[in-house]
């Protein structure tokens, strides 16, 4: 097994301050700490980086977003079907944290994901 490139600094940085804004928007789901933030951050990077593994197509963005908020609500420690209405705020800091990996008008390029 190959190991997943490393992701740009300037894509990392991208992801943890879209989970900021999150937060600072009123996401009740982000984190409030600068280390959890970077968690949050680190989770959609790595899912982002194996979604074809999982099934979901290049150019899905609706699968992208509900597998990485499926990613999120299962590092959060909650049981998926009992999260209730907070899946949308999950599905909103995950397309969030998409935008921010995969917007590249703002710096280096992100590979598309395996």
């Amino acid at each position: 097994m190959s190991k997943a490139k490393p992701v740009p600094e300037v894509v990392r940085r991208r992801a943890v301050g879209a989970v900021a804004t999150a937060w600072e928007a009123g996401c009740p789901v982000a984190d409030w700490r600068p280390q959890g933030q970077a968690a949050i951050a680190e989770t959609c990077l790595r899912r982002y980086g194996s979604l074809a593994r999982r099934g979901v197509a290049a150019g899905d963005r609706t699968g992208a977003i509900r597998d990485l908020a499926r990613g999120l609500i299962e590092a959060s420690g909650r049981e998926r079907n009992r999260v209730g209405p907070l899946i949308r705020d999950y599905e909103w800091l995950a397309e969030q944290v998409l935008s921010a990996i995969t917007d590249t008008a703002q710096g280096a390029e992100p590979d598309p994901p395996a």
